[in-house]
C-alpha cells in the first residue's frame, strides 16, 4: 500500500493531493478528506481529518503530542494532527479511519435517496 509521491514523501494509494486553489486537500479515494488546517487556532504544520468524537478523544489521550483540538474546531467531526509527528503508517490509518466514516455517511444517503 502506497509508493513515492511528490518530492519523495510516502503516499497512501487512492489518494491525491488538489492545487492550492483546492485549499490542499489530500482526497482519499473520492469522499474521504483531509486538508491543511487553515483556521489561526490550528498550528502551523496541521492537518484536519474527519474523525468522530470518540475516535478523536482516544486519539488525544493516546498521543497528545500528534492530534488535538481546538475550541474553533471542537463543534466540528474533526482532529487535528500534526503533520512532523505522523509517520506513514500512521498517516494512512488516520486517513482510512477517516475514509470509512465518510464512506459510511455516503452509503447512507444513497439508500435514503433510493428510498
Amino acid at each position: 500500500m502506497g509508493g513515492r509521491g511528490l518530492n519523495g514523501k510516502t503516499r497512501v494509494d487512492d489518494t491525491r493531493t488538489e492545487t492550492a486553489a483546492a485549499r490542499g486537500r489530500v482526497r482519499n479515494r473520492p469522499e474521504g478528506r483531509a486538508r491543511a488546517a487553515t483556521h489561526p487556532s490550528a498550528e502551523a504544520g496541521s492537518l484536519i481529518v474527519r474523525a468522530d468524537v470518540a475516535d478523536r478523544e482516544s486519539l488525544i489521550e493516546d498521543a497528545p503530542e500528534t492530534y488535538y483540538v481546538t475550541d474553533y474546531y471542537r463543534q466540528h467531526p474533526v482532529v487535528l494532527a500534526r503533520l512532523s509527528q505522523l509517520d506513514a503508517d500512521a498517516l494512512r490509518d488516520l486517513l482510512l479511519v477517516s475514509w470509512r466514516l465518510t464512506a459510511g455517511k455516503m452509503r447512507r444517503r444513497v439508500r435514503a435517496h433510493r428510498g
